[in-house]
């Protein structure tokens, strides 16, 4: 069978979110949101995260942000949307939201593709405002081993660092805030 490449990203966002899902509901519960709060998913992609952050932390509203207007358009014609989710299209590092206008800000993956991330952070930082918190989950593609050794595990790092902005950003998150 022969797939679109919209078909293909289609599979792997949702795959992704299958494996990464039970690993991000942890951190979340561990979060909360106060009630009537309010959530901010950026670089949404289909709005698999928007819908799981929803479920995870019952806010009045979650909303997912995504420069690709064609993933905001697939996101919010998804049948298991609920009412208090809804998407835009926008910049992360161009906030269309005022300060301090969300209880929780997250991100997954979405800084490692960015070329300026502190940008972004910056702006996360903003509409949580002072009592609000943020939330980055992001990958370091640093470290690829192989026993015994192989030659396509040298190759590793600089395949990494053509598919990302940054494939190391994982351990520069804690200086990046």
């Amino acid at each position: 069978m022969e797939y679109t490449l919209d078909e293909k990203n289609s599979e792997r966002q949702y795959l992704l979110a299958k494996i990464l899902n039970p690993l991000t509901r942890p951190i979340l519960e561990r979060a909360g949101i106060p009630a009537g709060g309010r959530c901010l998913d950026l670089g949404c992609g289909q709005g698999n995260t928007t819908r799981m952050l929803w479920e995870t932390l019952r806010p009045v509203e979650c909303v997912g942000l995504e420069y690709d207007a064609n993933l905001v358009a697939q996101a919010a014609a998804h049948p298991e949307n609920s009412a208090g989710i809804r998407f835009q299209q926008g910049d992360a590092t161009n906030l269309p939201f005022a300060d301090s206008s969300f209880d929780v800000v997250f991100c997954r993956y979405l800084l490692v593709h960015l070329p300026d991330p502190v940008a972004a952070i910056k702006e996360m930082l903003r509409v949580a405002g002072r009592n609000g918190k943020v939330i980055a989950y992001e990958p370091d593609c640093a470290t690829q081993l192989s026993y015994p050794h192989s030659w396509a595990m040298d190759r590793m790092a600089g395949i990494w660092d053509g598919l990302f902005a940054d494939a190391r950003i994982g351990r520069k998150l804690v200086s990046h805030f």
